[in-house]
């Protein structure tokens, strides 16, 4: 006969129980780095095909607005970092707005520029901008 009660368990029932007990042991980074595993091995059984496929699914449904005024950013807007590597998040005008503001060129009383027209334009603002991290670049990189 037998001496103890056995539960009346599928073994699939077994394996969900213990998996829930043990979760209750796991932190969230545990959590995370296992949850990541399995994805990423969840794409490496992909075909190549079939990678490209969820991948282009997945991006897709991505748009990136502008964190200033919440239009939809173009591709290149889309990309854009600054000098450290952060993504501006910014559409060109309020990019330019931005850098301008930080320069403070909105309160310059006289600008000299080369074509003598004393207007500052959207392309010479970002120009400015892209000498100013070219600049910070070539200083600061690691020797």
């Amino acid at each position: 006969m037998n001496d103890h009660n056995e539960p009346d368990l599928t073994q699939e029932q077994m394996i969900h129980d213990i998996a829930e007990y043990e979760l209750g042991f796991i932190g969230f980074a545990e959590t995370l780095n296992i949850a990541r595993t399995v994805l990423r091995q969840k794409y490496r059984d992909m075909s190549y095909n079939q990678l490209v496929k969820a991948y282009n699914q997945v991006l897709e449904g991505i748009q990136m607005r502008c964190k200033a005024c919440d239009v939809l950013l173009d591709d290149l807007e889309a990309l854009k970092k600054d000098a450290r590597g952060v993504h501006y998040d910014l559409c060109t005008d309020c990019l330019t707005v931005s850098i301008a503001t930080h320069w403070e060129l909105e309160n310059m009383t006289e600008v000299d520029i080369e074509d003598s027209s004393g207007i500052i334009t959207q392309d010479d603002v970002l120009t400015l901008q892209e000498n100013y991290d070219n600049i910070y670049l070539s200083i600061s990189k690691d020797y």
